[in-house]
């Protein structure tokens, strides 16, 4: 609502518009992250649906005449990569989350950037109780693979376009790049990873891919190697690099996540994937800490919450 605010009040010219447009964006894209992590689609899609549409009218006020001017901060060139990198998680995370029957909302940016009608906190509490009530009358409790799939790799596709222009531009901007550099390399490598999954799961007809998901999986593997090598104290990055490795591999995927919580140790998502891992392995005792740190960061992370429930019924 500050950034809405902020938008009436400046010229439509002014180069600070993009910034809080993408100011805008952000949050949504947050929000969309929160409902999904409380286990509430129907809000997680919509805040989606809006980070999306306004992450596409972000992409057209971006011209190629303002990217390759990096010393003028008054400008947009200099969050160019910042933008793209946005825009390449937002349609990443869609691989995340339940798609209704119905589909991805359709949303006009410029009429929700004009009305100021995001989602706010009053309307999930109403969908909230809904859930509670009735979720078996909600359209997206059960998602049609055959339509999701081919959607969520088509998102995915999208946004490795997007990493790929981010790391285009990157050498034009001067500060903290071997930081940026890693956290674009790392998010494309589990975007592989997540296309890979996805063609698992597919007939070979419909894959139209370049790479077979093995090769994916190779190729993020690699990308996140070299991440490491530039940046070595970059939890997330150790975090990801869990995430892709072989499940072939326990120890060495263990020694990823707990490499990530040493570097962080409020790192909620590094905790939750040794949960899971240490559940998989019948670890149960330890599956417990890991999911009770992940929950004390984050009270209403559902994966945590679902994984501890599975630890406490299984037998130690």
């Amino acid at each position: 609502k500050d950034y809405h605010r902020a938008l009436q009040l400046i010229s439509p010219s002014s180069p600070v518009r993009m910034v809080i447009i993408k100011g805008i964006t952000e949050s949504l894209f947050v929000r969309s992250q929160q409902e999904h992590h409380r286990g509430f689609h129907s809000a997680a899609i919509l805040a989606f649906a809006q980070a999306d549409s306004l992450a596409g009218f972000l992409e057209s006020l971006l011209s190629i005449d303002v990217i390759p001017n990096p010393n003028d901060k008054e400008t947009p060139s200099r969050c160019a990569t910042t933008i793209f990198k946005l825009i390449g998680d937002i349609k990443s995370f869609l691989f995340h989350l339940v798609l209704p029957k119905s589909g991805i909302p359709s949303i006009d940016p410029q009429e929700l950037l004009v009305s100021g009608d995001y989602i706010t906190e009053q309307e999930p509490d109403k969908e909230r109780q809904e859930e509670v009530d009735a979720p078996q009358e909600k359209e997206f409790m059960a998602e049609d693979k055959n339509v999701a799939l081919p959607i969520k790799l088509k998102y995915l596709r999208d946004a490795k376009i997007f990493y790929d222009r981010a790391l285009t531009i990157l050498p034009n901007v001067a500060a903290s790049v071997n930081s940026v550099l890693s956290g674009i390399v790392g998010n494309l490598a589990v975007n592989l990873f997540y296309q890979a999954q996805i063609l698992r799961l597919i007939p070979v007809s419909e894959q139209k891919s370049e790479f077979s998901a093995s090769q994916l999986e190779e190729r993020a593997k690699s990308y996140l190697v070299k991440a490491l090598e530039v940046n070595p104290s970059n939890p997330a990055l150790w975090n990801a690099l869990g995430i892709v490795v072989s499940p072939e591999k326990p120890d060495l995927r263990q020694h990823c996540f707990i490499k990530a919580v040493q570097l962080d140790m409020h790192n909620c998502y590094a905790w939750n994937n040794l949960g899971v891992l240490y559940l998989m392995h019948g670890k149960i005792e330890e599956a417990h800490t890991a999911f009770t740190n992940a929950q004390t960061l984050m009270a209403d992370h559902t994966p945590a919450r679902f994984g501890q429930t599975l630890a406490t019924l299984l037998p130690s």
